[in-house]
């Protein structure tokens, strides 16, 4: 029930004819009449907590028009995620909450001291960010210019432009943006670097039981971010893709000259694939002190909350 006692909202599974589940949240007015019935735009994850399961995570409002669902911030005007409230590793979060607050015990190591972290939802980053982007001053609506510009330095450069490019246009036309072949014919400025580095260590590969090659390591970092002119209103965690994050291959080389580029060869080939994928966010405005985006993100953690993009990733 929303704090004010003017509404109710509930959530529900149910299955239609081809015995599909069908996530529902209906709301109700203080006279019991519905007022709306949002179907799909959540997805069962937002409502059945960290774990997934059948087992409903708590939700409580969070001002008028939000609601707090696990680690989830829903607008239910929006009807869109449009902050998420993340925790350490080793954090354990209550299983119920009041009204307009979230809590968290966090710690930083597994056996550390257990610090109560807790804030109002929206908190204040977040109902700032939320509020930039509302209306006009949001940047992304349907039929917004996009350019991309794609940068690679390193052994395979040559090859992360045209397959970068085509992956980012299939996301640009799902979301009905169009695609600029200049930057100054466009509204916005996509831009994705990969940039090839030596981490300094060597890997050792076994060839036959008495035979081991040594090749040293090199890594590919991933940075992608969305301009206005020069500045930023977006950018993702940068990824990082190294000699761990390849399968094995079924077929050895037996030179280490041969080794070396086949794992080179392989980093880059799983860097180009991920720096295709963009997840473009909902919404976006530039601000006086920069940009705004959404979904944003909040981790709890002992010494308090930290506001930024979710973490990065893991490609290792």
């Amino acid at each position: 029930m929303r704090p004010d006692g003017r509404e109710v909202a509930a959530y529900f599974q149910t299955r239609d004819s081809r015995k599909d589940e069908r996530p529902q949240l209906v709301r109700w007015g203080a006279d019991g009449r519905r007022i709306a019935v949002v179907e799909a735009a959540l997805g069962p994850a937002t409502f059945l907590g960290k774990y997934g399961g059948h087992i409903p995570a708590p939700f409580a409002y969070a001002g008028p028009e939000c609601l707090l669902a696990s680690q989830y911030l829903f607008d239910l005007t929006r009807k869109v995620i449009v902050w998420q409230y993340g925790y350490a590793d080793h954090a354990i979060y209550p299983v119920h909450w009041p009204a307009g607050q979230a809590w968290a015990a966090t710690a930083a190591t597994v056996d550390g001291p257990v610090v109560l972290v807790g804030t109002v939802v929206p908190d204040a980053t977040a109902a700032k960010s939320i509020a930039a982007v509302a209306g006009p001053a949001n940047l992304l609506k349907p039929g917004t210019k996009i350019a991309v510009r794609v940068t690679a330095t390193g052994a395979h450069a040559d090859l992360a432009a045209a397959p970068v490019l085509a992956r980012v246009q299939q996301t640009l036309k799902a979301r009905k943006f169009e695609y600029a072949a200049r930057a100054e014919d466009a509204d916005l400025l996509l831009t994705i670097t990969l940039t090839e580095k030596a981490t300094g260590q060597m890997r050792d590969f076994s060839v036959l039981k008495d035979q081991k090659m040594t090749v040293p390591e090199i890594e590919v970092f991933t940075a992608t971010d969305l301009r206005v002119g020069d500045t930023v209103v977006w950018a993702m965690p940068v990824r990082k893709t190294l000699f761990g994050s390849i399968p094995e291959e079924a077929v050895v080389p037996r030179t280490t000259d041969k080794m070396k580029a086949m794992m080179t060869r392989g980093v880059w080939d799983l860097a180009i694939q991920h720096a295709g994928f963009v997840p473009l966010p909902l919404a976006a405005a530039k601000t006086a002190d920069g940009g705004a985006a959404l979904p944003g993100w909040t981790t709890f953690t002992p010494t308090g909350l930290t506001n930024g993009p979710p973490p990065a990733p893991n490609n290792r």
